[in-house]
């Protein structure tokens, strides 16, 4: 899946009409984050990755699905890093919050380079992270933090809109 195919389908979920729960506890949510993508190796250099998330919750645990897509540079060379993970999140109750998360995360690294060809590796390994939101009339607003791996951190804003099953 491409970086503006994901954008786009993420800002279409995010500008549809939805039918909201009346109570700040929604079932199914969806949303959108950005932020800061870092590894401690020398030398990476990531764009503003762009994120979509969504979810079904009961109470204060949800079940959590993530979408990340990223691009930069490492040595002259154009990496792309995409992970898609599962998480069971837990959100405190109230108008602000805090978040913790703990799953399965897949992620893969690619580049392209004319002398070498191709390079792709894939991952698969547990991840967690933690935030901070705060919960308005039909959306939330959460900042977090999400360890990739140990030496990949990933540092996000996101809108969070909430929808009703019936």
């Amino acid at each position: 899946m491409n970086r503006r195919f994901s954008a786009a389908l993420g800002l279409v979920c995010l500008l549809a009409p939805p039918v909201f729960a009346e109570s700040k506890n929604r079932e199914i949510y969806m949303g959108l984050k950005t932020g800061a993508l870092t590894a401690d190796v020398s030398g990476f250099d990531f764009d503003a990755p762009v994120g979509f998330y969504g979810g079904i919750s009961r109470g204060a645990g949800s079940f959590e699905f993530d979408v990340v897509i990223a691009s930069g540079h490492f040595s002259g060379l154009d990496i792309g890093f995409n992970t898609l993970a599962v998480y069971n999140a837990y959100r405190s109750e109230g108008d602000f919050y805090v978040k913790a998360k703990v799953g399965l995360l897949r992620e893969e690294v690619s580049a392209k380079e004319d002398f070498i060809g191709d390079f792709k590796e894939v991952d698969i390994r547990a991840s967690l992270g933690a935030g901070i939101g705060a919960r308005f009339d039909y959306f939330s607003i959460e900042a977090e933090y999400t360890l990739i791996e140990l030496d990949a951190h990933f540092f996000s804003v996101g809108l969070t809109l909430g929808f009703n099953r019936k």
